[in-house]
């Protein structure tokens, strides 16, 4: 865009922290032998529980997306006073996170790879094949009258 004398409306660093390929490139280095991601467990979405909630609370321990640790406490589950053990289970999503992304948008690395997959083939291919075909390049967005 600059080559051509459009200023995007934000920076490189930025645009580099949000776009999904930077993402697989952290996953995928050339240098795979001195250094590999780091990933690890998280919690993602919402926690479902089976049984009688009657009476239970829940006091959430983990963030979510958060990378969990060895003997990490997810939350703590409260029943009514003096009656042992509440008669139900929760149920938790865990999910793979890169733990070295510097990307302000966390999200796990099989929905940042579904993204990227996503953009690549519903965006990018289809682009790429029109310009190949000799039309010029489309516009993703118009803002001319109709």
């Amino acid at each position: 865009m600059r080559a051509i004398g459009v200023e995007p409306a934000t920076d490189p660093k930025t645009d580099l922290l949000t776009d999904h390929a930077y993402g697989l490139d952290a996953l995928w280095n050339i240098d795979k032998h001195r250094r590999l991601p780091g990933l690890a467990w998280a919690i993602e979405g919402p926690i479902w529980f089976s049984g009688d909630f009657t009476g239970c609370r829940w006091v959430p321990r983990a963030r979510e997306l958060a990378p969990l640790q060895d003997g990490s406490v997810l939350g703590e589950l409260h029943g009514p006073p003096s009656s042992g053990q509440p008669p139900m289970e929760p149920t938790f999503t865990i999910d793979l996170v890169l733990t070295d992304d510097p990307s302000p948008y966390t999200s796990p690395v099989g929905a940042r790879l579904e993204r990227l997959h996503q953009s690549l083939t519903g965006w990018v291919i289809p682009r790429i094949f029109i310009v190949a075909d000799g039309n010029p390049p489309p516009i993703g967005i118009s803002f001319r009258p109709a």
